[in-house]
């Protein structure tokens, strides 16, 4: 009954995020596709310490989409994404333990601009990534970026103090020259070639 429970929050979690990020009719169905897509794929996480973060990536059959299945001990945790247009937190607490899909998807918004919807943390964030020269420079090109993700083929159970790369997005070296040169890319010369970076840290549990 637990795991069935914990199932059906996660599927309600995605609809509910997925509602909120993309208003179309078409990306609304394609997101409930991706959805149980993620839910087949969801099985349960072989725990080897109850009281660790452990988690594993999905596949969504999406390269703009990201998905992992995460689960958090009731002691907490945080949650930092960093980009160069700021950074924010995230983070759980509670009794219980906690199972869910984390996502991360990458869409070009109506407005022209390259945005992302994020929901790893006890909530959800939206932002776009760069402005519109940046979307121009990447459109058709996103086969271009190299992507690190963490949990590709195995479980990673992350030590208290360890912070762990979930996702990380870079250029290549020609693509990031490129970028380099566009008049408004003043803010990115610090980070690049890192386009999007994610990061996942487990902390103690408060008193």
């Amino acid at each position: 009954m637990t795991r069935r429970l914990i199932d059906l929050t996660l599927l309600a979690a995605i609809a509910v995020g997925g509602v909120l990020a993309w208003r179309s009719n078409r990306e609304r169905a394609d997101l409930q596709s991706t959805a149980d897509h993620l839910a087949e794929e969801a099985g349960e996480l072989p725990l080897t310490d109850p009281g660790r973060i452990h988690l594993t990536a999905l596949e969504t059959g999406d390269p703009m989409h990201f998905a992992w299945r995460i689960y958090v001990p009731a002691s907490g945790s945080s949650v930092s994404l960093r980009s160069p247009g700021g950074s924010f937190g995230a983070g759980w607490s509670g009794i219980s333990p906690l199972e869910y899909v984390g996502r991360v998807r990458f869409r070009e918004g109506e407005s022209g601009l390259l945005e992302f919807y994020s929901s790893v943390g006890s909530g959800g964030n939206t932002a776009s990534l760069g402005d519109e020269a940046m979307a121009d420079l990447l459109r058709g090109r996103w086969d271009e970026i190299r992507v690190d993700r963490a949990g590709e083929g195995e479980l990673v159970v992350p030590e208290e103090g360890e912070t762990t790369v979930l996702l990380r997005l870079s250029l290549p070296e020609d693509l990031a020259e490129e970028a380099r040169r566009l008049p408004s890319m003043g803010g990115w010369q610090q980070v690049l070639p890192d386009l999007f970076t994610l990061e996942i840290t487990p902390r103690p549990a408060k008193p």
